[in-house]
């Protein structure tokens, strides 16, 4: 799987687990781009351990793809709530 497919179908789920996260430790705002890098590079790590994203050995390369969906999620983020806020 290349990075664009990768990376197109965890920002979703970045997304929501970030929320999810957010409000159920009360996190400020502040972290919720560093917590959306976490999930990233840690559905990366999943995902290419069980082989669905890279062949194996898991390494630099999943964490690359990893900081790309949680950088991308939470660019997207914060651009939507940007531009609602007006």
């Amino acid at each position: 799987m290349d990075i664009l497919t990768f990376t197109s179908g965890a920002i979703g789920l970045v997304i929501g687990l970030t929320e999810a996260i957010k409000r159920a430790v009360a996190l400020e705002e502040r972290w919720a781009p560093l917590l959306a890098v976490i999930i990233g590079v840690g559905l990366a790590f999943l995902g290419s351990a069980a082989g669905l994203v890279l062949p194996k050995p898991v390494g630099a390369l999943a964490a690359w793809y990893g900081i790309v969906a949680g950088l991308a999620a939470a660019g997207l983020y914060s651009g939507f709530k940007a531009t609602m806020r007006g």
